[in-house]
């Protein structure tokens, strides 16, 4: 195990996790995908409190937020730890992607679905949404990764994506039969056929049962916290399962050997 390697990749991962949480925080709730291209362009990126706009410096993943002591420079103000643990947690898992020992490309391959699915999550958890802009590229690029890998994974890939997408709008179709309200929106069906697209078909059922259980261990944790949540976003439980049961697919280490 080369350890620059995994430093490396905890650096990258801060970089990222400070990009990832520019286009969470400036998503906006009508998900049109020019508009939210344009909000992450522009403007710069100033403090929320005094309206600042900030310099480089103030921009460093990490480190300047430990060395600011979670204030703004300018005004003083509390900042908030959410890009902090955003960068951690994608430092975090770029180098668990590091450690599992993929090719060079097999790791940008797994780099662009992990920053995809923690967007999702994210923006899933906050607005209770899964927005076409990334579900449906994300489904694009995994039918790619599997071409290149072989022309089985390509058509394990495509059967992932029918199966993913039409299984969860029929079991939502079945739910509003009965119960005269949506179970779950058209988002979720196509994320599960985008995971599909990047695992293969016979990894749905899998991801299906990783991710409920995930839900109903979140579902409990709430009760005990005595949150009463209405609708509980599963895009994160998807995300989890899809990502870990990716990475035990591709990854030579056998720390996820166990999901597979």
């Amino acid at each position: 195990m080369d350890e620059w390697l995994i430093i490396a990749a905890l650096l990258a991962g801060a970089i990222l996790g400070s990009f990832l949480c520019l286009v969470i925080e400036r998503f906006p709730v009508d998900a049109d995908g020019r508009r939210w291209l344009a909000r992450i362009c522009h403007p710069a990126s100033a403090c929320s409190m005094c309206g600042h706009r900030l310099a480089l410096r103030d921009l460093v993943p990490l480190l300047s937020w430990v060395i600011l002591r979670g204030c703004c420079r300018y005004c003083h103000q509390p900042i908030s730890r959410y890009p902090y643990y955003l960068e951690s947690g994608t430092a975090l898992l770029l180098a668990l992607i590091a450690f599992s020992c993929p090719p060079p490309a097999l790791f940008a391959w797994l780099t662009l679905f992990s920053c995809a699915v923690l967007v999702l999550s994210e923006i899933d958890r906050r607005h209770l949404l899964l927005p076409d802009a990334i579900t449906l590229p994300l489904l694009w690029c995994g039918l790619l990764f599997n071409w290149q890998l072989s022309p089985l994974h390509l058509q394990q890939a495509v059967a992932g994506a029918i199966c993913g997408y039409l299984s969860f709008r029929g079991l939502n179709e079945i739910y509003l039969w009965l119960r005269k309200q949506d179970g779950m929106g058209l988002g979720d069906a196509k994320f599960f056929a985008a995971l599909g697209a990047w695992t293969g078909w016979l990894s749905l059922p899998l991801i299906a049962t990783l991710a409920a259980l995930i839900g109903i261990v979140v579902w409990l944790v709430s009760r005990l916290k005595g949150q009463k949540t209405i609708r509980q976003p599963f895009g994160p439980c998807l995300s989890v399962a899809g990502w870990s049961l990716l990475i035990a697919q591709h990854g030579e280490s056998d720390w996820f050997s166990f999901i597979v």
